[in-house]
């Protein structure tokens, strides 16, 4: 439902936009960290690029604003938790720093 960066939050509707929201605040943070995902090959998948300036032969790409670069998004929750996690290690953020907050429906269990 939303994701906090250092104390700020951000609403969100899917994973898909956890991942692009959060590229989004950190690549405001620092471009020059953010830039230097395209040829970090701990930021790339083994047959997929995640990050990359040509949105060709990606999966899903969407352009992070502000920049020109691209990310994948056709991933499972698990690898954009473990991308976010790298991302946030390459910016010195403490992973408490970063909270995911998820909607539950518990409407079933009530009736």
């Amino acid at each position: 439902a939303a994701f906090s960066l250092r104390g700020t939050q951000i609403d969100t509707a899917d994973w898909k936009y956890v991942f692009v929201k959060t590229c989004e605040v950190l690549a405001n943070i620092d471009k020059d960290v953010f830039n230097k995902f395209l040829s970090d090959k701990n930021m790339q998948g083994r047959k997929v690029a995640y990050f990359s300036k040509d949105p060709t032969g990606m999966r899903k790409p969407e352009l992070i604003q502000e920049t020109d670069i691209y990310v994948t998004t056709n991933l499972s929750a698990n690898n954009i938790r473990n991308i976010i996690q790298k991302m946030l290690s390459k910016y010195s953020i403490p992973l408490s720093d970063y909270k995911i907050y998820l909607k539950a429906d518990y409407t079933a269990l009530h009736e």
